[in-house]
Protein backbone atom coordinates (compact mmCIF):
# COMPACT_ATOMS: atom_id res chain seq x y z
CA UNK A 1 0.00 0.00 0.00
CA UNK A 2 1.46 3.71 -0.59
CA UNK A 3 1.92 5.92 1.72
CA UNK A 4 -0.31 8.46 2.47
CA UNK A 5 2.64 10.87 2.51
CA UNK A 6 3.55 9.96 -1.40
CA UNK A 7 0.09 10.43 -2.22
CA UNK A 8 -0.44 13.88 -0.48
CA UNK A 9 2.91 15.19 -2.17
CA UNK A 10 0.88 14.29 -6.07
CA UNK A 11 -2.74 15.25 -4.76
CA UNK A 12 -2.01 18.36 -6.71
CA UNK A 13 -1.77 16.82 -9.78
CA UNK A 14 -4.60 14.91 -9.23
CA UNK A 15 -6.54 17.65 -8.91
CA UNK A 16 -5.25 19.71 -12.03
CA UNK A 17 -6.16 16.25 -13.45
CA UNK A 18 -2.51 16.42 -15.55
CA UNK A 19 -2.00 12.33 -14.30
CA UNK A 20 -1.98 9.07 -16.21
CA UNK A 21 -4.59 6.78 -16.25
CA UNK A 22 -2.75 4.48 -13.83
CA UNK A 23 -1.65 7.36 -11.31
CA UNK A 24 -5.44 8.67 -11.41
CA UNK A 25 -6.87 5.10 -10.85
CA UNK A 26 -4.23 4.04 -8.10
CA UNK A 27 -4.49 7.32 -5.85
CA UNK A 28 -8.82 6.85 -6.49
CA UNK A 29 -8.75 3.64 -5.07
CA UNK A 30 -6.36 4.86 -2.32
CA UNK A 31 -9.18 8.07 -1.32
CA UNK A 32 -11.88 5.28 -0.77
CA UNK A 33 -10.04 3.92 1.57
CA UNK A 34 -8.11 6.49 3.79
CA UNK A 35 -10.47 9.05 5.05
CA UNK A 36 -7.58 11.68 6.14
CA UNK A 37 -6.19 11.42 2.42
CA UNK A 38 -9.54 12.20 1.17
CA UNK A 39 -10.47 15.28 3.43
CA UNK A 40 -6.98 16.70 2.15
CA UNK A 41 -8.68 16.26 -1.39
CA UNK A 42 -11.69 17.90 -0.84
CA UNK A 43 -9.80 20.56 1.15
CA UNK A 44 -7.84 21.09 -2.07
CA UNK A 45 -11.08 21.19 -4.33
CA UNK A 46 -12.68 24.10 -1.99
CA UNK A 47 -9.35 26.09 -2.32
CA UNK A 48 -9.79 26.05 -6.27
CA UNK A 49 -11.22 29.28 -7.69
CA UNK A 50 -13.99 28.67 -10.53
CA UNK A 51 -13.32 29.88 -13.80
CA UNK A 52 -16.50 31.26 -15.35
CA UNK A 53 -18.20 28.99 -17.62
CA UNK A 54 -17.04 31.15 -20.87
CA UNK A 55 -13.81 30.72 -20.00
CA UNK A 56 -12.72 27.30 -21.90
CA UNK A 57 -13.95 29.73 -25.03
CA UNK A 58 -11.32 32.54 -24.05
CA UNK A 59 -8.61 30.10 -23.81
CA UNK A 60 -9.42 28.81 -26.70
CA UNK A 61 -9.81 32.28 -28.32
CA UNK A 62 -6.14 32.66 -26.26
CA UNK A 63 -4.28 29.96 -28.27
CA UNK A 64 -5.58 30.75 -31.33
CA UNK A 65 -4.02 34.46 -30.93
CA UNK A 66 -0.83 32.23 -29.98
CA UNK A 67 -0.98 30.79 -32.94
CA UNK A 68 -1.40 33.74 -34.95
CA UNK A 69 0.83 35.13 -33.39
CA UNK A 70 3.62 32.71 -34.01
CA UNK A 71 2.83 32.56 -37.44
CA UNK A 72 2.89 36.64 -37.80
CA UNK A 73 6.71 36.13 -36.31
CA UNK A 74 7.40 33.79 -38.75
CA UNK A 75 6.13 35.22 -41.77
CA UNK A 76 8.04 38.49 -40.33
CA UNK A 77 11.64 36.59 -39.98
CA UNK A 78 10.90 35.19 -43.48
CA UNK A 79 10.26 38.59 -44.54
CA UNK A 80 13.53 39.97 -43.23
CA UNK A 81 15.95 37.27 -44.23
CA UNK A 82 14.37 37.99 -47.69
CA UNK A 83 15.05 41.84 -47.31
CA UNK A 84 18.71 41.34 -46.47
CA UNK A 85 19.24 38.96 -49.39
CA UNK A 86 17.76 41.58 -51.90
CA UNK A 87 19.74 44.47 -50.30
CA UNK A 88 22.83 42.09 -50.53
CA UNK A 89 22.32 41.69 -54.06
CA UNK A 90 21.29 45.22 -54.38
CA UNK A 91 24.61 46.04 -52.64
CA UNK A 92 26.78 43.87 -55.12
CA UNK A 93 25.58 45.24 -58.47
CA UNK A 94 25.81 48.52 -57.23
CA UNK A 95 28.84 47.98 -56.50
CA UNK A 96 29.99 45.95 -58.78
CA UNK A 97 28.11 45.87 -62.05
CA UNK A 98 26.45 49.45 -61.86
CA UNK A 99 27.86 50.76 -65.16
CA UNK A 100 28.26 54.68 -65.62
CA UNK A 101 29.61 56.21 -68.32
CA UNK A 102 33.48 57.84 -67.97
CA UNK A 103 33.84 60.73 -69.95
CA UNK A 104 36.53 61.71 -72.00
CA UNK A 105 37.69 64.36 -70.52
CA UNK A 106 38.20 62.22 -67.20
CA UNK A 107 41.51 60.79 -67.04
CA UNK A 108 41.42 59.41 -70.73
CA UNK A 109 44.35 60.45 -73.03
CA UNK A 110 44.96 58.50 -76.31
CA UNK A 111 48.50 56.98 -75.55
CA UNK A 112 49.36 55.15 -79.50
CA UNK A 113 48.39 55.20 -82.74
CA UNK A 114 49.21 53.41 -85.53
CA UNK A 115 48.54 51.19 -88.69
CA UNK A 116 49.80 47.90 -89.32
CA UNK A 117 49.04 46.66 -92.82
CA UNK A 118 45.03 45.27 -93.01
CA UNK A 119 45.10 46.65 -88.97
CA UNK A 120 44.60 49.73 -86.98
CA UNK A 121 45.60 50.21 -83.64
CA UNK A 122 44.22 52.65 -81.30
CA UNK A 123 45.43 52.65 -77.33
CA UNK A 124 43.40 54.31 -74.74
CA UNK A 125 44.73 54.88 -70.97
CA UNK A 126 42.66 56.03 -68.01
CA UNK A 127 45.42 57.13 -65.26
CA UNK A 128 45.38 54.81 -62.20
CA UNK A 129 41.58 53.42 -63.20
CA UNK A 130 40.30 50.63 -64.53
CA UNK A 131 37.39 50.28 -67.09
CA UNK A 132 34.52 48.13 -66.51
CA UNK A 133 33.05 47.89 -69.94
CA UNK A 134 33.57 49.31 -73.50
CA UNK A 135 30.50 49.59 -75.61
CA UNK A 136 30.71 50.34 -79.40
CA UNK A 137 28.88 50.54 -82.47
CA UNK A 138 30.46 51.06 -86.42
CA UNK A 139 29.09 51.19 -89.86
CA UNK A 140 30.58 51.40 -93.12
CA UNK A 141 29.34 54.27 -94.94
CA UNK A 142 30.93 56.04 -98.07
CA UNK A 143 32.50 58.74 -97.52
CA UNK A 144 33.31 61.30 -100.27
CA UNK A 145 33.33 58.06 -102.91
CA UNK A 146 35.72 55.76 -100.54
CA UNK A 147 34.51 53.03 -97.79
CA UNK A 148 34.78 54.46 -94.40
CA UNK A 149 35.16 52.29 -91.24
CA UNK A 150 33.05 54.91 -88.76
CA UNK A 151 33.47 54.19 -85.15
CA UNK A 152 31.63 55.57 -81.95
CA UNK A 153 32.77 53.88 -78.57
CA UNK A 154 32.88 55.11 -74.63
CA UNK A 155 34.02 52.78 -71.82
CA UNK A 156 31.98 52.41 -68.86
CA UNK A 157 33.04 52.38 -65.13
CA UNK A 158 31.51 50.94 -61.67
CA UNK A 159 32.08 51.98 -58.28
CA UNK A 160 34.35 48.98 -57.50
CA UNK A 161 36.48 50.32 -60.68
CA UNK A 162 36.55 53.94 -59.13
CA UNK A 163 38.81 52.82 -56.65
CA UNK A 164 42.24 54.08 -57.63
CA UNK A 165 45.61 51.34 -58.37
CA UNK A 166 42.67 49.16 -58.88
CA UNK A 167 44.64 47.64 -62.24
CA UNK A 168 47.07 50.76 -62.69
CA UNK A 169 46.84 52.13 -66.31
CA UNK A 170 44.59 50.17 -68.88
CA UNK A 171 44.53 49.78 -72.52
CA UNK A 172 41.77 49.62 -74.90
CA UNK A 173 43.05 48.52 -78.20
CA UNK A 174 41.44 48.49 -82.02
CA UNK A 175 43.10 46.04 -83.91
CA UNK A 176 41.75 45.39 -87.58
CA UNK A 177 41.06 41.77 -88.21
CA UNK A 178 37.51 40.08 -87.59
CA UNK A 179 35.33 41.87 -86.08
CA UNK A 180 35.09 39.79 -82.53
CA UNK A 181 35.86 41.51 -79.12
CA UNK A 182 36.91 40.45 -75.69
CA UNK A 183 37.49 43.06 -73.00
CA UNK A 184 39.36 46.10 -73.69
CA UNK A 185 39.46 45.34 -77.13
CA UNK A 186 37.73 45.53 -80.38
CA UNK A 187 37.93 44.36 -83.78
CA UNK A 188 38.37 46.16 -87.57
CA UNK A 189 38.33 44.03 -90.50
CA UNK A 190 39.75 46.13 -93.20
CA UNK A 191 39.41 43.03 -96.65
CA UNK A 192 39.55 45.94 -99.32
CA UNK A 193 42.09 48.96 -99.77
CA UNK A 194 41.78 51.84 -100.16
CA UNK A 195 39.86 52.12 -96.60
CA UNK A 196 39.45 54.93 -94.59
CA UNK A 197 38.43 55.27 -91.25
CA UNK A 198 37.36 57.07 -88.03
CA UNK A 199 37.05 56.77 -84.20
CA UNK A 200 35.06 59.22 -81.81
CA UNK A 201 34.32 59.18 -78.52
CA UNK A 202 30.42 59.37 -77.77
CA UNK A 203 28.33 58.51 -75.13
CA UNK A 204 25.61 57.34 -76.66
CA UNK A 205 22.31 54.80 -76.63
CA UNK A 206 23.53 52.88 -79.28
CA UNK A 207 20.97 50.11 -78.76
CA UNK A 208 18.85 52.48 -80.19
CA UNK A 209 20.64 53.52 -83.50
CA UNK A 210 19.94 50.63 -85.18
CA UNK A 211 17.15 51.91 -87.21
CA UNK A 212 19.06 54.84 -87.61
CA UNK A 213 20.25 55.99 -91.58
CA UNK A 214 23.87 56.20 -92.59
CA UNK A 215 23.28 59.64 -92.83
CA UNK A 216 22.30 60.61 -89.38
CA UNK A 217 24.59 57.88 -88.21
CA UNK A 218 27.67 59.85 -89.49
CA UNK A 219 26.05 63.30 -88.36
CA UNK A 220 26.56 61.78 -84.78
CA UNK A 221 29.96 62.27 -84.97
CA UNK A 222 29.41 66.25 -84.40
CA UNK A 223 28.23 65.21 -80.79
CA UNK A 224 31.53 63.43 -79.68
CA UNK A 225 35.62 63.45 -79.56
CA UNK A 226 37.46 62.73 -82.67
CA UNK A 227 39.90 60.14 -81.18
CA UNK A 228 41.74 59.08 -84.71
CA UNK A 229 41.55 58.90 -88.78
CA UNK A 230 43.36 57.31 -91.10
CA UNK A 231 43.04 55.87 -94.80
CA UNK A 232 44.86 52.62 -95.37
CA UNK A 233 46.29 51.21 -98.93
CA UNK A 234 47.32 54.92 -100.31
Amino acid sequence: MIECAIIRDILPLYVDDVLSRESKSLISSHLETCESCRDEFTKMQSEIVKLPSNDGEEIVALKSIKRKLSKQKLIVAIIASMLAVVLASGGYWFVYHREMPVEYTYRIRVERAEVLGHAAWLQLLRSHYNYHRVHETNRIINVNGMDTKVVYLYVTETLSTRWPNCRGDNGLNLIGTNETRSFGMIYFDFHSLPFSFEVYYLIAPFSEWDSMSDEDFYEQRHNGVLLWSGTMGQ
